[in-house]
């Protein structure tokens, strides 16, 4: 799983009214958000699309603005498309954040009052990642152990392919695939292979200030969200040590993209938050019903057939359910609707093929059946801020 622009910027605070011109389908704004609370919410028509371009800023969403237990919080680390109706805002979890906004459609928005004011009890994130020092990709074989000691530095470690024991203080725990341990600084461990089929980890280093002790040197489960997140950071990092002429561009962007894994990670455990360890865990939760089980065989049809134009109507078919509980599946654990997941799925998979393969931009258009090139190219900048030309062109040596 893990192996391996230019815009126009504007000072609008986002919690004060933006018009755009009504004549284009999408128009895109590019917004600075400088406050940590609102009072207010908007409302488009139509979907609106939110893409992250730096610092932290929190989601807020509701289709239900007077209901307390209508809303819905996210950290805003990848790329969001809101449903039409949706009441919506974001604040800043930092100091500043910037954002895309693209609503699909007239672009000027309704306002509506929230239920009380909504406030960011910090300014300032709860811990800070300081620095990314490497990333590592290990394969153990059966009856391999690795004896390690951390100096300075955090070691988040994910199993990626099978399981591992990693002993540390005395206590063995075992991680399965899609779990992971944050290992703390000055700390000795070991990882052992037990099993008779060979397991892959992912070690990522990093310095980080303020990160809760609780959650160190504990198994800690991936879920679907954080699971992204982590292949789309695996992905930049990637993509930054290929193109050198943008390594200083890249830096930033993969130091917030981990902080927002890490968020994510640990609100995903957190005991505090129950609701997290079913709803946004569905990793644990899909070995303890039939619901899971069959979403997961789902979500694996697509990926092994996403060169064909699957369909939302043929998954139905194939599966013996209906069109609505296929939509509810993916509402519960991906936040997404199927269309918004085979999207981007064919997305990532032609970064790939343009990476990995020699074939041309329209091959690779009409091999992931995107009709034409123009439709492929102006889907591809939406999703990743660039055309497929230019990230062509960033990966060469």
């Amino acid at each position: 799983m893990f192996a391996t622009t230019s815009k126009q910027s504007t000072n609008t605070n986002f919690d004060k009214e933006f018009v755009f011109p009504s004549k284009y389908y999408r128009h895109r704004q590019t917004l600075v958000i400088n406050k940590n609370s609102t009072e207010t919410l908007f409302q488009f028509k139509q979907q609106v699309h939110i893409a992250s371009i730096s610092g932290l800023g929190l989601l807020i969403t509701t289709d239900n603005p007077m209901n307390p237990a209508r809303y819905q919080y996210h950290v805003l680390t990848e790329n969001v498309i809101l449903p039409e109706g949706m009441y919506f805002n974001i604040i800043a979890l930092a100091n500043i954040c910037h954002i895309n906004l693209t609503p699909f459609g007239p672009a000027k928005p309704s306002l509506f009052p929230t239920y009380k004011e909504i406030v960011n009890p910090q300014v300032q994130p709860l811990f800070v990642i300081n620095q990314m020092y490497t990333m590592t990709n290990t394969e153990l074989m059966s009856g391999d152990e690795l004896k390690l000691t951390t100096s300075e530095d955090y070691r988040l470690v994910i199993v990626d392919q099978n399981q591992v024991d990693i002993k540390i203080n005395e206590q063995t725990e075992i991680l399965q695939e899609n779990m992971c341990m944050i290992i703390g600084p000055k700390q000795s461990y070991e990882i052992q292979c037990v099993q008779l089929h060979p397991a892959r980890i992912l070690t990522i280093y990093f310095s980080v200030e303020n990160l809760p002790h609780h959650f160190l040197q504990q198994p800690l489960q991936l879920s679907q969200r954080v699971l992204r997140h982590l292949m789309e950071f695996v992905e930049l990092v990637d993509l930054s040590q290929l193109s050198n002429q943008m390594e200083n561009l890249f830096s930033d962007r993969i130091i917030n993209h981990f902080q927002g894994v890490i968020i994510d990670l640990l609100d995903a455990n957190s005991t505090e938050n129950p609701d997290a360890l079913t709803s946004k865990s569905p990793a644990t939760s899909m070995r303890m019903n039939q619901d899971d089980k069959l979403f997961q065989d789902i979500i694996e049809h697509i990926d092994h057939n996403i060169e064909e134009d699957v369909k939302v109507s043929e998954l139905a078919d194939k599966f013996d359910i209906s069109r609505s509980t296929i939509q509810n599946l993916f509402q519960t654990y991906l936040e997404q609707t199927p269309k918004q997941y085979i999207n981007s799925l064919r997305l990532n998979r032609s970064k790939q093929l343009i990476r990995e393969s020699t074939l041309s931009l329209t091959e690779i258009a009409e091999k992931l059946n995107f009709g034409t090139i123009q439709y492929f190219s102006r889907a591809f900048k939406n999703e990743f801020g660039m055309t497929p030309s230019a990230y062509s062109k960033s990966i060469i040596p």
